[in-house]
């Protein structure tokens, strides 16, 4: 019976590993240069995941904090001009 051996340990540079994990860590690429192929695509499965709920659903929601500024603004505007009406009436008694 053969024990199993364990793999041997990696002759990568650490130095350069930790640069890539901190600089280019979401997209896996420390992953990618140690051989680690499938961990490396699941990063770039969840930056593409995120990816598309950030910007589909950011642009959705900004749409309508655009709307609401706009409502506000109108809102606003019809208020200054029902205040300058007002002005303009000759007083009644």
């Amino acid at each position: 019976m053969s024990i199993p051996s364990l793999p041997a340990p990696s002759q990568k540079n650490k130095v350069v590993v930790w640069l890539l994990a901190f600089f280019l860590g979401h997209l896996g690429a420390h992953n990618f240069y140690l051989g680690e192929t499938k961990e490396g695509i699941y990063h770039l499965v969840l930056l593409a995941v995120y990816a598309v709920f950030f910007y589909v659903l950011g642009g959705i929601s900004s749409i309508f904090v655009l709307l609401a500024y706009v409502v506000a603004l109108a809102n606003w505007g019809w208020a200054m001009y029902q205040a300058y009406q007002a002005s303009q009436r000759p007083d009644v008694v």
